[in-house]
Formats: structure tokens, sequence, C-alpha cells
């Protein structure tokens, strides 16, 4: 027998493994506080510490414990309502890689008296019984662009109405009688036949009939199932060439031969017009003293709102300098809903009558749908299909009303979007991902035409009868200013903020959580054997 299992004998005792030793919950927690790197916990358990020493470190903890749950709390609130946000940075590049900016103009001129006289139609209604009812349609539907259209009778508008709207009101060879884009010169003054009319787009607006240079063409801004004009066939019917908003220029498009076409900086690149209004067909008892031209310089993509727009008065100069802006959103916000980072991309939300999304085309179309719902008819301007009615000047205090309740709507949709709510009222026509933005500076002088005219050679018929003004518009720099939409917290910096403020008042890591998962399962095994070893012995 080995010495060792002799002695073991002859004592009578046997060496066994140490066993676990059975912890109730208190001492896993002061075992816990005692080896912990957390701030402050030591304290609560140490056996030399006063009950002042403890309630103090207790009531510390608790405040700190506080503070720090507010913070991430708060923190946590930001991340769910907004985990975008703008930033603006000057972005140095060519101011060709933005398209030259839409210039719609509309005329205050908005019937031409040799073909309409407002003035001689109501004379004759209350003369002539026996032509009453084609000629008040007549002229309820020309009210529509009059101060006093209230006084209209007719309740509901045909396509054949606005296509007399349309038919009366000025041209493009009546407005616009020549101009200068880039190298080229057009007219149709002194025996020249130089229009360039392809290159507008006539377009109807709230007021009326207007004319874009550089904007898409009807086919590629609407869709099939919105009605166009019946003039749009005619010219403005440029294709798109080598550019979306989404993506801008492609890579491969050349500097030339694009549309819309490239900004160019200064005068040499810019767009100068010369603007026409013939005396006769100025009617003041329709629009009131204010007679000249309505300037709108926005986005190729979507449809101007003229009604607060540039004015160019006759007989005056107007340099507009315009600086474009563009608005664009970091592509891992796209994993986001939209109402999370409160806009849409391009291609995430199709309108029924645009072929492209922006803000100001969902808001046109949504008032669109929203008169129709409460009026049954839209107002002459708004998109619409084929059937639906166009509502006439009985029924412009419904259109008054409809504008103010979809206002109303709208500020509750903001409030819930706010909140952090799926809007539930209003259009979510949430702020465009990808956009353009153009700002403006405005310069006039007096343009005296008539001194100009008597000083030139040529035969100056062509503007007797007529006043005018001149528009330039140039782009003023070429630096772009860049608003970034970008993540205010990814979930990766969400956590690791969390994890800042965690350390910052309570000392809290990872190991942390391992050494509480250490303690807890030390003290459950050691129960658990201690429970079975109770149970055998008593068996």
């Amino acid at each position: 027998m080995p010495a060792s299992d002799a002695a073991a004998s002859t004592s009578g005792v046997v060496d066994t493994p140490a066993k676990p030793k059975a912890l109730g919950l208190r001492d896993v927690w002061r075992e816990f506080c005692r080896s912990t790197t957390m701030h402050g916990l030591r304290y609560l358990v140490d056996e030399g510490r006063t009950t002042f020493d403890k309630a103090f470190w207790g009531v510390s903890l608790l405040i700190t414990l506080v503070c720090c749950t507010a913070l991430l709390v708060h923190m946590y609130e930001r991340w769910l309502i907004s985990p975008a946000m703008a930033t603006n940075e000057l972005k140095m590049q060519a101011v060709w890689e933005v398209p030259f900016p839409a210039v719609t103009i509309c005329p205050d001129t908005k019937f031409k008296n040799s073909v309409f006289n407002l003035s001689e139609a109501k004379r004759r209604l209350s003369h002539d019984p026996d032509d009453r009812d084609s000629l008040q349609r007549n002229v309820d539907t020309v009210l529509l662009h009059c101060d006093d259209a209230s006084a209209g009778r007719c309740a509901t508008l045909t396509d054949d109405d606005t296509d007399f709207l349309t038919s009366i009101a000025p041209q493009i060879g009546d407005t616009v009688r020549g101009f200068q884009w880039r190298k080229s010169r057009y007219t149709n003054l002194f025996g020249a036949n130089e229009t360039g009319f392809e290159l507008w787009t006539p377009i109807l607006t709230d007021e009326g009939l207007c004319f874009s240079f550089n904007i898409l063409s009807p086919d590629d801004l609407f869709t099939e199932s919105a009605v166009k004009l019946p003039s749009s066939e005619e010219y403005g019917r440029q294709p798109l060439r080598y550019w979306n908003l989404s993506r801008g220029y492609s890579a491969d498009a050349p500097l030339e031969s694009t549309f819309p076409a490239r900004a160019m900086k200064g005068a040499i690149g810019g767009l100068g017009v010369l603007l026409f209004a013939p005396v006769g067909d100025m009617d003041y008892t329709c629009r009131g003293p204010m007679q000249g031209f309505k300037i709108a310089v926005h986005s190729p993509a979507e449809v101007p709102q003229m009604q607060q727009r540039t004015r160019s008065m006759l007989g005056e100069e107007l340099l507009i300098n315009v600086k474009p802006s563009t608005i664009s959103t970091s592509e891992e916000l796209r994993y986001y809903k939209p109402q999370d980072r409160r806009c849409f991309f391009p291609e995430e939300r199709q309108l029924e009558y645009f072929k492209v999304y922006t803000k100001r085309n969902c808001e046109l179309e949504c008032s669109s749908n929203f008169s129709r719902a409460h009026c049954g008819c839209v107002a002459f301007f708004m998109p619409r299909s084929a059937g639906v009615p166009v509502c006439g000047p009985a029924k412009l205090e419904c259109l008054r009303e409809a504008a103010h309740q979809l206002e109303e709507q709208e500020l509750v949709g903001e409030r819930e979007l706010l909140a952090g709510r799926q809007p539930t009222a209003g259009c979510n026509c949430l702020a465009d991902c990808v956009a353009l933005e153009y700002d403006v500076e405005l310069y006039r002088a007096t343009f005296d035409w008539e001194r100009s005219v008597g000083a030139w050679i040529f035969n100056g018929s062509d503007f007797i009868g007529m006043d005018c003004a001149r528009v330039t518009i140039n782009v003023k720099d070429n630096a772009i200013i860049s608003n970034q939409r970008s993540e205010l917290y990814s979930l990766e910096k969400f956590i690791a903020a969390c994890a800042g403020v965690l350390g910052l008042f309570t000392g809290f890591s990872l190991i942390n959580i391992i050494e509480a998962a250490f303690f807890v399962s030390w003290g459950l095994v050691a129960k658990i054997y201690h429970k079975a070893k109770h149970a055998l012995c008593r068996s």
C-alpha cells in the first residue's frame, strides 16, 4: 500500500475537491459590487462604511442613473423621430453639372381684344338676349382670369371652354418677339423669321397660358392620363436627353445638345428675352392697373405656381442673377422609411399626373384631387384626367374653401409626422430627397425702348401700338451650394453614443454585462449544487 494511502487510512480523513459555496441573492449582489468596475457600487457594500456613507452613495448613484436614463431616452426619441439631418457645404463644382433653370413667362394680358372683347361682350349680354347662352358661357370662361370672377354664373366648364380660354390668350409669337440664348439670336422683328419657338413650351398655370423655356416637354413631365394643352402638340416638344432628376447628367453626356440645357456662368450662357404687350389688348377692367409680365425661375422638372413670383413691369429691364443649389441624400438613408428621413426619392412615389416626383408637383396634384372630391371639379390650371370637369366662376368660392380645408389638414399631417406617426391627413407630400433649387437676385432699371427704336436705322413699324420690357437671366457663380441630408444617428452611431453616456455616468462597459452574467450564473450553479447534495444526503 502506498504511504499516502496508508496515511489517509490511518487518519481516517480523505481529501475532496472544493465544492461551490452556496450563495444567496444578497451574497451574489455583494460579491458583484465588490468586484465590478462600475463606479460607486462597492461603496454600498463595504463593511467599514457607515450608514450615512452608504446612504450618500446610494442617493448619488440614483441621481446619476436617473440623469443617464433621461439622456438615453432623449437620444432614442431623436433617433426614432429624426434619423436624418441636413448639413450645408459649399461644393465647388462646374456649374454645367446642373441644368440651366426653367424660365416661365406669363403676360398680365389674358386675352386679345381683337379676338374677344370682354367689355363689348358684357354690353351685348345686356342688349341681345338671343345670343345669351353661348356668349354668357364665353364671358364666364374669361372671367376666371379677372378680379371679379365671382360675378360669373357657370358652375362647370368643358374642354371646349378651356380651349377657348387658351385660344384667345396672347400666343408665344405675340409675347416673345426676340430672345438671345447663348450664341444664338432669334427674332421675328424687322422681317426676320428666326423665331426659335421650338425652344418654348406653352403651359397652363394659375396665371393662365404661359410659356416656359428649358422645361421638360409635356411627354416627359406628364403621364398619359393627364390632359395636355392642344398647342403643346405644335411646339415645345424637345425630348429628354442625358439627364434625369435622380442622377443628373450621365457620365457620357456632351456639353452641348443636352436637354434640359446645362447651366453656364455669366451673360454668355444666359437668356435674354424681349417681351411685347399690345396696348390695345390691355383690359384694365379685368386685372386692374398692374400690366406687364410674371416671371418664374424654377426646376425644369416641375410646373411653377405663379401667384408669388417675380414681376416685370412694362418699360423696365429686369436682370435676374441665379444661384443654383442642390439637395442630395446619402445612400444610407435609402434604407429608412420616407417618413423617418422626411423625403421621397423621385422613384419612390408615383404620382397620377406627373412622371417626376417633386414636392410642388405633388402638392399641385393633391390640390386637384382634393378640389375634385370637395367641389366635383378642379381649377382650370390643375392637372386632371379626361372627363373631369373644370370649375367655373360659380364654384370659385368652393375652391377657396377646399384650399383652406386642405391647408388645415396639412397642418394636422405635419404635426403627426413630427410626433413620429404616419400622417393620416393632408397630402403627405414630403420634401425631395434629390432636388434643384434656384435662388435669385433681382436688379431693375428703366428700359427706354422708344428712344432706342428711334435711334435704329431699321423700320420701327413692329413697335407701333406696343409696350415692351426686357428680361435677362444669368447664372451668377461657378460655386454650387450643396445641401446634404445624411444620417444623424446610424445604428452604430446610436450604440456608440449610448455607450459613451453610460460610460460617463456609470463607468458601464460590455465587460460589466459579462461580470453580471458570471456572478448570477455562479450563484445559480452553487445553489443548484447544494440543493442536489442536500437531497442526496436525505435520501
